[in-house]
């Protein structure tokens, strides 16, 4: 059985666009959606209980805190191995809409090569409104700068972003795994509120010796920063740089660590300059360091 979580918050209606793509699904096992609802101030929760409330494929559940997209996600996670005890868990978000074939892909793959140490499965994600145009075919980790980056990024899908390929990030919007991941590593980190939760949980399992695999064939499009628009602000600097540097204390050596520090420090300084200059903007960019 797979669980399927996803997080809504104040994403009503696409949430209810991403729970009928996935419902939609070429896949004759069996499978459940679990909507963690984090604590919307709106009516969220009740719209989507009251939806969905005689439809067995889903739970609506309410999580008594808004902890962030981890702890979201950690929820629904731990709701699903008390009711259903799955063998899959598939991690995306609700502004996405699933293709056809998605779950089929990632848990056909994963029995075909049980004995290859996987971690997480990730597939190519590509933007909502320009569905030629790769938003994530791959991830890289930034290891000596504390991030990872997207491959493919804004680019238009080709060959080259439709090959199999083992990588070492996976985007937190699209994650596929066996219960066994968690049970060996644990959940997913929760000191971070949004963002670089799934550099840390990639640069996890790739510590642990597990692989992380990049599958063209599993596709979804993403509405990109929909589910977290009050972050997406270029003047919100506070939480990326607060996050960027409980990742880098948590993974990299002392002298790493400083020439970290003195990297976002200068890059910090020519983007305040540049808002100053070109923005006319007074903007602290050293907020969270």
């Amino acid at each position: 059985m797979i669980s399927v979580i996803m997080i809504n918050y104040k994403g009503t209606q696409d949430t209810i666009e991403a729970i009928n793509s996935l419902k939609h699904q070429n896949f004759k096992g069996n499978f459940k959606i679990i909507v963690v609802d984090n604590c919307s101030p709106d009516n969220s929760f009740s719209i989507l209980k009251e939806t969905y409330i005689k439809d067995p494929m889903v739970d609506i559940i309410l999580s008594e805190r808004n902890g962030g997209f981890a702890y979201g996600n950690n929820f629904g996670i731990k709701y699903a191995i008390e009711n259903y005890n799955p063998d899959f868990f598939l991690l995306i978000n609700n502004d996405t809409i699933s293709d056809p074939n998605l779950l089929r892909v990632f848990r056909n793959f994963y029995i075909n090569n049980i004995n290859q140490n996987i971690g997480i499965l990730t597939g190519q994600i590509c933007y909502f409104n320009s569905p030629d145009t790769i938003w994530f075919a791959g991830g890289k980790l930034q290891r000596k700068r504390a991030g990872g980056i997207h491959i493919g990024e804004n680019n238009l899908n080709c060959d080259i972003y439709n090959t199999q390929k083992e990588i070492d990030f996976a985007t937190g919007c699209l994650m596929f795994f066996h219960k066994s991941l968690i049970e060996s590593i644990g959940l997913l980190p929760e000191e971070y509120f949004m963002y670089f939760e799934d550099v840390d949980f990639s640069w996890k399992v790739i510590n642990s010796g597990r692989k992380i695999i990049y599958l063209p064939t599993a596709k979804i499009l993403h509405k990109v920063g929909r589910s977290s628009n009050i972050l997406t602000s270029r003047k919100n600097y506070e939480q990326f740089n607060k996050n960027r540097s409980i990742l880098a204390k948590k993974y990299l050596s002392s002298l790493d660590y400083i020439n970290f520090k003195l990297f976002m420090y200068t890059r910090n300084t020519l983007k305040f300059f540049k808002h100053l200059i070109f923005d006319k903007e007074f903007i602290n960019t050293y907020r969270g360091l």
